[in-house]
C-alpha cells in the first residue's frame, strides 16, 4: 500500500462515530435535557476526546497501550468506574419524583461540567485508541508524509465533529425536549442501565 486507504478509513471513522455508545447517549440525554447549547458543550467535549485518541494512535501512543498490558487495563477500569457513576446519577434521578427532583435550569449548569463530562466519557473509553491505532496501522502506509497525515487527522475530526454536533441539534429541538420532560424517569431508567452494562461490560472483560 503506498497511498491512504481514505475508501476504508472514512466510511469506517463515520459508521464509528454513528452507532450509539456511551458518547452518544451523554450527548443525547444532556441535549435533551438542556438544551441545544449544553448539547453542543457535551459533543464538543466528546469530539474534544475523540481527537486526543486520533492524535495519540497517528503518534504511536496506541501500540504502546497494546503493548502495556496495566496502562490498558487502568483506562479499562476508570471508564467502567465513570460509567457506573453515571448509571448512579441517573438511576437516582429515576427514583426521586418530580415533585423532589432538583432539576438545575441551564443558568445554575456549569458549561464546563458538561465540557468534561463528554471529555472524561470518551477519553475513558479503551475501544477510542484501539480504533484509532487499527485505523491507522491498517489503511495509512509507512511511507506517509507528515503533511499526509495531517490532512488525514483533520479529515476525521471534521466528521466527528459533524456528526456529533448533529446529535445534539437533533435532540435539543423542543419535540424532543417536550418528550424528554414527559418520560423523564423512563428515560432517566434507561440511561441508568446502558451506562449501568457498559460499565460493567468494561469490568469483565
Amino acid at each position: 500500500m503506498s497511498d491512504i486507504n481514505y475508501l476504508l478509513i472514512l466510511p469506517a471513522a463515520i459508521l464509528s462515530t454513528s452507532c450509539p455508545g456511551p458518547s452518544t447517549m451523554s450527548i443525547l440525554s444532556t441535549s435533551m435535557a438542556y438544551g441545544r447549547k449544553f448539547g453542543f458543550l457535551n459533543a464538543f467535549g466528546v469530539w474534544t476526546g475523540a481527537f486526543i485518541w486520533s492524535l495519540s494512535a497517528a503518534a504511536g501512543f496506541s501500540t504502546l497501550l497494546a503493548s502495556t498490558p496495566w496502562l490498558m487495563n487502568f483506562i479499562r477500569v476508570a471508564g467502567a468506574a465513570y460509567l457506573l457513576f453515571l448509571s448512579f446519577k441517573s438511576a437516582k434521578a429515576a427514583l426521586t419524583p418530580n415533585e423532589n427532583l432538583i432539576i438545575k435550569t441551564p443558568k445554575q449548569r456549569s458549561g464546563f461540567k458538561t465540557y468534561t463530562k463528554g471529555l472524561f466519557i470518551q477519553l475513558a473509553n479503551p475501544k477510542a485508541p484501539l480504533f484509532f491505532g487499527s485505523l491507522y496501522s491498517v489503511a495509512v502506509p509507512i511511507t506517509v508524509t507528515p503533511h499526509e497525515l495531517l490532512l488525514l487527522i483533520g479529515l476525521l475530526a471534521c466528521n466527528s465533529l459533524i456528526i456529533l454536533s448533529t446529535y445534539a441539534f437533533l435532540f435539543s429541538a423542543s419535540k424532543a425536549r417536550d418528550t424528554f420532560q414527559r418520560l423523564r424517569r423512563y428515560f432517566e431508567t434507561s440511561f441508568s442501565l446502558f451506562f449501568g452494562f457498559l460499565g460493567f461490560k468494561l469490568i469483565l472483560q
